[in-house]
């Protein structure tokens, strides 16, 4: 019996499905097919070329603020390179997607233990406060 596999990686990459499993809507392949919107941005939401347009600057705009490209707009080499700057193993067979997914998860992670830094030096320095003087809710009380 000779089976068909699809390779999903290869529709994601090449454009032609939304994601691993996931073919297009009707309203997003119309986008991508005959408003020739490009998939990253459909996959974000952009049906309409106004839509496109408007995302359009304000990527440009978060370039040119951060000096970074939004995740989903940057190459597969671009994500392994920053998924490897993350410490985030991975293989070749990984999709953008994944990667994407990936980096995205590492950086919020991030962002949680610095918040949780920040508070807990907020908390040293209360402690210190109070210690050098009368604190009533976290106010320096002078005579």
């Amino acid at each position: 019996m000779n089976m068909i596999t699809i390779d999903w990686g290869r529709l994601v990459n090449d454009g032609r499905a939304k994601a691993v499993g996931v073919p297009w809507s009707d309203e997003e392949w119309d986008a991508v097919i005959n408003k020739h919107i490009p998939a990253e941005y459909v996959r974000e939401g952009c049906l309409t070329l106004a839509a496109y347009e408007e995302t359009k600057k304000e990527n440009e705009q978060y370039e040119k603020s951060t000096g970074d490209k939004p995740l989903y707009l940057l190459s597969k080499g671009e994500l392994q390179i920053r998924a490897k700057e993350l410490g985030i193993a991975h293989t070749d067979a990984a999709t953008k997607e994944v990667l994407k997914d990936l980096i995205e998860k590492e950086i919020r992670k991030q962002e949680r233990a610095t918040a949780k830094a920040a508070k807990i030096d907020a908390l040293k320095d209360i402690e210190k406060l109070s210690e050098d003087e009368d604190v009533e809710d976290g106010v320096a009380i002078t005579s």
